[in-house]
């Protein structure tokens, strides 16, 4: 639940909104980041919590202890955008904690990445062997194995995606539709896109 308005203080970078991507590892999130990210408005941060391996994962955290945890120079942007992957459920639970602490007048907004299952299974298989080679099996029982590996990150995901009231977006029509699914996030985010964006592979330096 939200903080009572009452409570609510925040005394850092000016903010108007706050946005949390998540999806699961090899479904897109780190190239809808970098779409978004490239927006003048916009500073992104990737996986602050995966990303912090060798320290233990900070508990519930605030905005203002957020940027403290993890310092963000946000260069006069007004946007914060937070990618993490649900490769842990305590990250996407540090992802919600993060977004329910803020009240108006931040605004605030999930984005749930979804990707063709398969399409991630076979991307994951392709990124284990680029990483620690050998062969890697592409079977029906791989997959499945994969698939109830990531069920109950699934559920999580839709279960925070109902409360926040989450903008869900398809990998697999965003890259058909790139002209069109861009400018609509955009609209949905509060945020008008920008030419540049869907050459985001120009301006950015996240691949």
């Amino acid at each position: 639940h939200r903080l009572p308005r009452q409570e609510f203080s925040y005394n850092g970078p000016r903010l108007r909104r706050l946005i949390g991507l998540v999806g699961m590892a090899r479904s897109g999130t780190t190239l809808l980041c970098s779409i978004l990210g490239v927006h003048s408005a916009i500073d992104a941060v990737y996986e602050p919590f995966n990303g912090s391996k060798e320290h233990p994962l900070p508990a519930k955290l605030g905005i203002e202890g957020f940027l403290t945890e993890f310092p963000t120079d946000m260069q006069g942007k007004e946007i914060l955008l937070v990618k993490e992957t649900a490769t842990r459920i305590a990250f996407l639970d540090r992802t919600a904690d993060l977004l329910r602490s803020v009240v108006p007048p931040i605004g605030r907004d999930l984005i749930l990445l979804l990707r063709n299952p398969l399409h991630v299974f076979l991307s994951m298989l392709e990124a284990q062997k680029k990483w620690w080679g050998g062969d890697h099996e592409i079977s029906a029982a791989a997959f499945q194995s994969r698939a109830e590996h990531n069920l109950a990150a699934l559920t999580r995901r839709l279960q925070l995606g109902r409360k926040i009231n989450a903008v869900v977006v398809s990998y697999d029509r965003m890259l058909a539709e790139m002209e069109r699914r861009v400018p609509s996030l955009g609209n949905d985010l509060g945020c008008w896109s920008e030419h540049r964006q869907p050459s985001f592979e120009k301006y950015g330096d996240r691949a």
